[in-house]
């Protein structure tokens, strides 16, 4: 059943539920406990400037949400968890997902924004990617689901995310040889051109022709597109 988006009451529950909670506390704990007690234990890690120690604290949580959001991404497409009408589509599924992201994007930006020695080039982009992320998908949960199905898919492009943060530990540490070094190589380039370039043109297919349908306003149009 089509839902009219002009009925629809805003919801801050949405925003502040149990999934994100959890997302949030996950993501602090893997910062403050796991991530320091895993790479003490590695070699040549406490011989680090700071600030590159503080940044690899931050790569165990953004791994653990990145497989978890391409995981569930990948199952939602391939069985139409989501249903066939694009624009309208919601479920459970996909709100805890959202919710767990933003969560954890709200932790991690706060992290960053903590510890000042953090903020070089790479993470002050870290911080803006961060900042539009919240938006996007507090936005989504805020006006109760509203555009999830392309809310969701957006993170398929996570795909690239535990390679690219393996690679950055290895080249950090100085391991840049072996099979490890060059299975996260080759799997960032081949994760990041299927799931961040080649799906780009089924992205805007899908939403030019789900926004093609009547039902869909102007100003749903006009936000969706900013989303994207």
């Amino acid at each position: 059943t089509r839902m009219d988006y002009t009925e629809e009451p805003n919801s801050l529950p949405f925003l502040l539920s149990l999934a994100s909670c959890a997302g949030f506390s996950v993501t602090f704990l893997c910062h403050l406990v796991f991530s320091p007690l895993l790479l003490s234990r590695i070699r040549g890690y406490r011989t680090l400037p700071e600030n590159k120690q503080l940044y690899l604290i931050t790569l165990l949580a953004s791994t653990v949400q990145a497989i978890f959001a391409s995981t569930v991404t990948g199952f939602i497409i391939t069985t139409g968890w989501l249903g066939d009408v694009r624009v309208y589509s919601k479920s459970q599924l996909g709100f805890t997902t959202m919710q767990v992201l933003f969560g954890y994007f709200v932790a991690d930006l706060l992290f960053c924004l903590y510890f000042p020695r953090l903020r070089n080039e790479f993470v002050v982009s870290m911080i803006f990617h961060h900042t539009t992320s919240i938006i996007g998908i507090g936005l989504g949960l805020y006006y109760q689901g509203k555009l999830m199905y392309f809310v969701v898919c957006q993170f398929i492009s996570e795909c690239s995310t535990p390679f690219t943060n393996l690679h950055r530990v290895l080249n950090d540490l100085k391991r840049r040889s072996g099979f490890w070094y060059w299975f996260a190589f080759y799997g960032r380039v081949i994760a990041f051109f299927l799931c961040r370039i080649l799906v780009i043109p089924w992205h805007w297919y899908e939403l030019l022709l789900s926004l093609a349908d009547p039902p869909s306003s102007l100003h749903l149009r006009v936000w969706t597109c900013v989303i994207r």
